[in-house]
């Protein structure tokens, strides 16, 4: 019975694992969903293609911002098994570790342990190696887990802000131009109430698709000190047009730095 469960968890882990991953990348058909957020903005709404029937297809960039969902202390533990204890990253911020299913690696074929560590904010998670996990965090003693936590807990923001990029209306006559590995379909209601139904497209993959159909997004102007604001104060990371550069921010010798 312990080793027949043993395997009913070793697969439960992997295939946590995957979902939570797959999730990330949007790579799950989770067929219709309703994106539910208590702030919905437009940023950006502009007809990409006319059919010749005279209907349109329209790109809408949207802001979607949601109280985050917070982990309490008492229940970090049994969050997910195989609770292994908190850590202190890098950047001086405090997550819970669970070990999940190890993978076997291609190259060498050595089976490498693998730790999942979650930030109070629900959903927010890295995956590290055992090799990983030993060099860039330091353990945080028991007796601190509930101060860490709760020192962590406040930093989560108000709200949980991202982007979203639709495109919405006649999708059939460009659905070949559009993503494959991504069909992720979404109904969103504005807090304007305006309303769209429309497929998802994913950050890194919206210019090239807009280009592909004649046109542009619109881009936000920020200066650097709404940067440098937005990146050392609040935590955000600040990605550059072309998707390939990034600040995001690191404590060193106790100050953080870009």
């Amino acid at each position: 019975m312990d080793e027949q469960n043993e395997v009913f968890q070793g697969f439960y882990d992997m295939f946590d694992a995957f979902m939570d991953t797959a999730i990330q990348n949007g790579t799950v058909d989770m067929g219709l969903e309703n994106v539910r957020a208590e702030k919905i903005e437009v940023i950006d709404e502009k007809t990409v293609r006319k059919d010749e029937s005279g209907a349109d297809t329209k790109y809408v960039q949207l802001s979607v911002s949601r109280k985050p969902v917070i982990t309490p202390f008492d229940k970090v533990q049994e969050l997910h098994p195989n609770f292994q204890g908190m850590v202190r990253m890098e950047d001086g911020s405090a997550r819970a570790v669970y070990e999940i299913a190890s993978r076997t690696n291609s190259r060498t074929g050595e089976i490498q342990r693998r730790f999942k560590l979650e930030s109070p904010v629900r959903g927010k998670f890295s995956t590290y190696t055992e090799y990983t996990l030993k060099k860039q965090t330091r353990e945080i003693p028991k007796k601190q887990w509930k101060a860490a936590w709760a020192e962590e807990t406040k930093r989560a923001p108000e709200y949980d802000t991202s982007t979203l990029h639709l495109l919405t209306g006649t999708l059939l006559p460009i659905w070949n131009r559009l993503p494959q590995n991504n069909t992720r379909v979404m109904r969103v209601v504005s807090s304007d109430g305006r309303q769209y139904l429309g497929r998802v497209i994913p950050a890194d993959r919206i210019d090239n698709v807009l280009l592909g159909l004649g046109t542009e997004r619109s881009y936000q102007q920020f200066s650097g000190q709404q940067v440098s604001d937005a990146v050392l104060n609040q935590g955000k990371e600040a990605i550059f047009r072309d998707n390939r550069l990034k600040l995001e921010r690191r404590r060193v010798s106790g100050e953080w730095r870009l």
